[in-house]
């Protein structure tokens, strides 16, 4: 056998990275994944969806068992069921949140997730094309979101659970003019997994954070997780990792973070990457 570094796990971030942008699992990632898991590695999804909003093909794999979402609120035991731990905003982080967006004027989408599932108003529900640059983003949000009448009125009736407050926007410069517009508010963290998203959490809810928080319980070391990322969201994980893996079509920061760069999410560099540096093959 070839002799290769022994990774016990791979974290892995979904969008723009296992998934390709029309929101799929190419049948050479799939085959990676199977492969890894076979060997007795850990396959850990790592990603800001929310748990509703996880793609149902990725659910349906046996070799699928845990997943950590809304980058970093909470972390699923898919065969049991079981939320192994959650982070969560205060009611008044999310207020203020709110308050501070609608202050701003910008035309955006805003979502608030609560156990899982993310929740917007009607009226952009309605108009949700209007929101995102893309149509397969468009077709993902119409699916997964549930609408309700006032996010406002719907955080005071579920003050429990609050994972995270997501805002989408089509306008490139709608990130940088919102960016540091939430800074006031306590304890709380903004990242992005995408140019046209701003994602807000408690400060104790990152990938990073969870990660360590889960590795120990499983009694693996940092140094032995391999993470795949490509958005900012990503940053703490790689950093952490023994091995951090940025795609090609990954943010510049992203990359200056990461120990090696993989092909694209369209190409199968998670895949790759995973042949490369985790699976035992004869010589």
């Amino acid at each position: 056998m070839s002799e290769k570094r022994k990774f016990r796990m791979i974290c892995t971030d979904l969008d723009g990275t296992l998934l390709t942008n029309a929101k799929e699992i190419l049948p050479g990632t799939r085959q990676a994944i199977v492969d890894a898991v076979k060997q007795g590695v850990i396959f850990f999804v790592s990603t800001g969806r929310p748990y509703n909003a996880l793609p149902k093909e990725l659910l349906d794999m046996e070799e699928t068992r845990y997943f950590l979402v809304s980058n970093g609120a909470s972390i699923f035991d898919k065969s049991t069921g079981e939320r192994l731990r959650q982070v969560c905003m205060t009611k008044e982080q999310v207020y203020e949140t709110l308050r501070v967006f609608r202050e701003s004027g910008e035309s955006a989408w805003i979502e608030v997730t609560v156990n899982g599932r993310a929740h917007v108003e009607r009226e952009q529900y309605a108009h949700a094309k209007d929101f995102v640059p893309d149509g397969h983003q468009t077709d993902y949000l119409l699916s997964t979101r549930i609408p309700v009448d006032s996010l406002e009125e719907f955080v005071k009736e579920h003050e429990q659970g609050i994972e995270k407050v997501c805002i989408f926007f089509r306008e490139p410069g709608t990130k940088e003019r919102l960016w540091h517009a939430f800074d006031g508010i306590d304890r709380i963290f903004v990242t992005s997994a995408m140019w046209y998203n701003i994602e807000i959490s408690d400060v104790d809810a990152q990938k990073g954070n969870m990660i360590r928080w889960f590795a120990g319980n499983l009694g693996v070391e940092l140094e032995d997780i391999i993470a795949f990322g490509d958005g900012h969201n990503d940053i703490q994980m790689l950093s952490m990792a023994g091995l951090g893996i940025a795609m090609e079509n990954a943010l510049e920061e992203v990359k200056a973070a990461a120990d090696y760069i993989t092909g694209t999410n369209e190409a199968e560099g998670v895949a790759d990457a995973i042949r490369k540096f985790v699976l035992e093959t004869s010589e």
